[in-house]
């Protein structure tokens, strides 16, 4: 009877050690694809303001070149 219910308690922790590997495994996984997504989203905002900043720098080029140009007209 000692022996059975040993067998039976290993084999019911071996069991559990499966679904916590497979729980772990889940978990990183999950983790791992919530860190991408959010890489990704930063990237994204990144290229983003990128592109703001640099039409920004352009507008005060052509606006910085459209004042100097009307000044040199006005002389």
């Amino acid at each position: 009877v000692l022996f059975a219910e040993g067998a039976r308690a290993l084999a019911d922790a071996r069991f559990h050690l499966i679904l916590n590997r497979e729980l772990i495994a889940k978990v990183s996984i999950g983790l791992e694809s919530r860190l991408m997504k959010k890489h990704e989203r930063q990237e994204i905002e990144q290229i983003r303001n990128n592109a703001r900043r640099n039409a920004r720098q352009q507008m005060a080029g052509r606006s910085a070149r459209i004042n100097t140009r009307s000044k040199k007209s006005h002389d």
